[in-house]
């Protein structure tokens, strides 16, 4: 079912800090199939979340603490595209790495007991550094 796999998320840019979860991105055809992909993934200690805030995902977790993050999402859905977009502008663009960097760091310190207000601030700088970039099948 799953078409490709991609390594998202700070771990996946050396320069980036990151807590030590790995954000794994399943790409899939359709999200409705992919519901078969639920009990299996669950059989091999992840527990599936539902959408959990983004439509047409299927969203797993796995560790106490927390190891890993998989989000499966149609390849052809705005949200696939914006996360390797977002991946791969930090891999080629070192200066843009090094300010979302330096912006993380701030933000877990300015919102180190809320985790909600942490994510919140850091989808704001996300959003703001895809701004100035191209995703395909869109507009800048």
């Amino acid at each position: 079912m799953p078409t490709r796999v991609e390594h998202v998320g700070s771990t996946a840019v050396p320069s980036v800090p990151a807590k030590p979860i790995l954000d794994m991105l399943v790409g899939v055809a359709d999200f409705e199939k992919a519901r078969v992909c639920i009990q299996p993934m669950e059989s091999l200690g992840y527990e599936h979340r539902g959408e959990y805030g983004i439509p047409r995902r299927h969203y797993f977790v796995k560790g106490d603490p927390r190891t890993h993050h998989v989000h499966m999402l149609e390849m052809d859905g705005e949200t696939w595209e914006t996360m390797i977009a977002f991946r791969d502008t930090l891999l080629t663009c070192p200066d843009i790495a090094q300010e979302y960097a330096d912006a993380k760091l701030h933000i877990a310190d300015a919102h180190s007991e809320d985790r909600t207000r942490y994510q919140k601030a850091k989808d704001q700088v996300i959003e703001r550094i895809l701004g100035g970039v191209a995703i395909r099948g869109q507009s800048s």
